[in-house]
C-alpha cells in the first residue's frame, strides 16, 4: 500500500517499465482519496508510467480512490529496438485484469492530471481507462487509455 508519495527529480532509461502507479492505496472507500505524484522527470522506456487497476488480493470492495499527478515530466522512447508485438506507451491506463474481477474495484475514482505534458507549457490535460470515459474524450499517441483538455 502506498499512500501520498511524490517521485521527484527521477532520471529511468532503457527498462520495460519506468514507473508503476501502486494499485492499492489502502481501504478509505471511494471519498478517500489518495495522491501519486510523479513530476520533473526523465522517462525513456518502452512503458514509461503504467496506471493499473485498482487492486488488492484481499478484495477490491472499499479501496480508496486516487489521483495519479504527471507534472514536468519529459518523454522518449528507448534507443534499443523495441520487441516485435509490444506497444510503447508514455502513459498506460493499464485496465489489463490478470486474478478474479472480485480483486479489482470499479467504483472508486482513478484521476490521471497531466501538467504540462513532455515539457510543454499549458499542454493539461486527464486521461482515462475505456470503462470511465466521459463524453468528448479522444485518443493521442503514445497514451493507452483517452485523453480530455483540462
Amino acid at each position: 500500500m502506498t499512500r501520498n508519495a511524490v517521485v521527484k527529480n527521477v532520471d529511468i532509461q532503457d527498462e520495460a517499465g519506468g514507473i508503476n502507479v501502486p494499485q492499492n492505496v489502502g481501504r478509505g472507500g471511494a471519498s478517500d482519496m489518495v495522491d501519486f505524484t510523479i513530476e520533473n522527470a526523465y522517462l525513456r522506456n518502452i512503458t514509461n508510467i503504467d496506471i493499473p487497476l485498482l487492486m488488492s488480493s484481499n478484495g477490491g470492495s472499499g479501496l480508496s480512490a486516487r489521483t495519479v499527478i504527471i507534472q514536468n515530466v519529459q518523454f522518449a522512447q528507448p534507443l534499443a529496438a523495441i520487441p516485435s508485438g509490444v506497444h510503447p506507451y508514455n502513459i498506460a491506463m493499464d485496465d489489463y485484469v490478470s486474478a478474479d474481477t472480485s480483486f479489482y474495484n470499479y467504483s472508486s475514482a482513478t484521476v490521471v492530471d497531466v501538467y504540462n505534458y513532455n515539457d510543454l507549457t499549458a499542454d493539461n490535460f486527464n486521461v482515462y481507462y475505456n470503462y470511465n470515459k466521459p463524453s468528448g474524450t479522444t485518443t493521442r499517441t503514445l497514451i493507452q487509455g483517452y485523453v480530455k483538455a483540462m
